[in-house]
């Protein structure tokens, strides 16, 4: 429930004192849920000091502030403040891309003994001087424009005696304009464990030593995620959630400090023993959750730590291309065809690692009770030659295989969309700045919604993506979801082009939306 809270409290600052109160703490850009700070492009970044430089009106930044008075938390303009902070402290240059770089300002002028001129009216005489602020700092600006950025001024919205569950609310909605990735939006539904989560990835170097790892994933809030899939796999299996959103409502709701802290011993372990990285084609993006959590199930047998290392080696080697008994094919094969995340491929995954696990340490007779496991334990040894050859041989056939079905697939997808990219297709419908992890997280969103051997998933594969990032970017994936529930049900043709049926089927979705808005209008009217 919602209780009415104060008044905005509406406040101006000169640039440099509000610059200040952000590096001296009082003001924090690290609220729990809000995503990690340099989102901003250089284009972006240059834009932006033009517009202070210039005297241009940016709209105000909104704080939230504690209860306890003791600190104020940026809810919107976290990007804006950075990238005006590393301008004015951080030796940030404006790029050379720079469309407009030259900057008009007034100065004094000076006689022949160097001493200001005044007009008639004892006013000094200014002329206007032009200045290039290609590749330069702060540092690097003349003395007017340097005064010019520091006294500019600016707007604050400051909402007083807030809860960091009022912060995490507010910042969801603030930033939907700005386009929050989809696991930068899940994060702002978990206020509870965010800054643990968020704790643990600054503090952990398993996170960027040893898994597969890029700076611009990581301010997209991509390990945020693997973190949180972490612990679905772990403790919540039997409830996993393939959706990024609502894999964040259930861990708010189920979720424990303890478990986190758990799973932050598990990544030290792993850091101490892995190479950096060595295993980065096994703990990558997409499979660090999997590997972590069959590390959790691994410290239960009472080896030591390195015999998991040797594991990684044989699975690298052999293992992974090895046909396992009772799925007909190897973990290799089955990844790469499956490359969704619903409840029934993780399982099956994590099964089929286990499996491999357990057959290389001999892992047999399980007696347990309440305070041990005993297991008896065989010498560890690696498969034959003739083995791994047979495997090899077998693994290659497959891939060929594979290899001419993707040829066709692409030719398929580049005859109807005009594209051989799902994600080009995507930005042409939807948006430019969508980016491969969004892709994979709407495709996520798709398994989980639409069957995936009806004839809308057969035959419309590529639009439900787009139309789930266009349903993303509204704000309207629950809406979506029943949309799509209802769309399946009936039997439709569909056209060979999906640019056509991306426009029919998107015409539809708004006029339901339309439908539900107007209902709920309706309701309220009606109460």
């Amino acid at each position: 429930m919602l209780m009415p809270v104060k008044p905005v409290r509406p406040q101006t600052l000169t640039l440099k004192s509000y610059l200040d109160k952000f590096k001296e703490g009082d003001v924090k850009g690290d609220a729990d849920t809000q995503r990690a700070m340099g989102c901003y492009t250089d284009r972006m970044f240059n834009e932006l000091v033009v517009s202070v430089l210039i005297g241009e009106y940016i709209p105000p930044l909104i704080l939230g502030e504690m209860s306890n008075f003791a600190e104020s938390y940026v809810e919107d303009g976290l990007q804006r403040t950075t990238a005006l902070s590393m301008f004015r402290y951080g030796n940030k240059e404006i790029t050379k891309d720079i469309a407009d770089s030259e900057i008009a300002y007034k100065v004094k002028v000076k006689d022949e003994k160097g001493e200001y001129k005044h007009d008639d009216n004892g006013n000094f005489v200014k002329e206007w001087v032009v200045f290039d602020i290609k590749n330069k700092t702060y540092d690097q600006l003349p003395k007017e424009l340097k005064e010019k950025f520091d006294e500019y001024q600016i707007g604050l919205a400051v909402h007083p005696d807030s809860t960091k569950e009022d912060i995490s609310r507010r910042i969801r909605i603030y930033n939907e304009h700005e386009n929050m990735k989809a696991a930068q939006r899940a994060l702002t539904y978990i206020p509870t464990y965010a800054r643990n989560i968020k704790k643990i990835l600054s503090n952990n170097r398993f996170y960027k030593d040893c898994i597969e790892y890029s700076d611009k994933e990581f301010t997209n809030g991509l390990y945020e995620k693997v973190l949180c899939e972490t612990d679905m796999i772990i403790y919540h299996l039997d409830e996993w959630q393939s959706v990024v959103k609502n894999m964040g409502i259930y861990i708010e709701e189920n979720a424990s400090v303890e478990e986190f802290e758990k799973i932050n011993a598990l990544a030290i372990r792993l850091y101490n023993i892995l190479e950096n990285d060595k295993y980065k084609n096994l703990f990558s993006k997409k499979n660090t959750y999997l590997w972590t959590a069959l590390f959790e199930k691994f410290t239960k047998y009472n080896f030591e730590d390195c015999i998991f290392v040797d594991f990684l080696n044989e699975f690298n080697k052999i293992l992974g291309d090895k046909k396992i008994d009772g799925y007909n094919m190897s973990f290799n094969e089955y990844d790469k065809n499956k490359r969704t995340k619903d409840k029934k491929v993780v399982i099956t995954k994590l099964a089929m690692l286990e499996h491999l696990m357990k057959e290389y340490l001999h892992i047999t007779d399980i007696t347990e009770n309440k305070n041990d496991t005993t297991y008896n334990k065989e010498e560890v040894h690696p498969e034959t030659d003739e083995e791994s050859s047979e495997v090899e041989d077998k693994n290659e056939n497959a891939s060929i295989k594979t290899e001419n079905n993707e040829i066709a697939n692409k030719n398929m997808l580049e005859q109807n969309t005009g594209s051989s990219d799902i994600l080009d297709f995507v930005r042409k419908t939807v948006a430019d700045d969508i980016e491969v992890e969004d892709i994979e997280e709407y495709q996520e969103f798709v398994d989980a919604y639409v069957r995936i051997d009806s004839t809308l998933y057969q035959n419309c594969a590529t639009v439900l993506i787009a139309l789930t990032a266009y349903a993303y970017r509204i704000d309207k994936d629950e809406e979506f979801a029943e949309w799509l529930g209802r769309y399946q049900k009936n039997k439709r043709e569909f056209a060979p082009s999906q640019i056509v049926n991306y426009k029919y089927m998107k015409r539809d979705l708004d006029n339901f939306l339309k439908f539900t808005e107007n209902k709920k209008k309706e309701n309220i009217n009606h109460v």
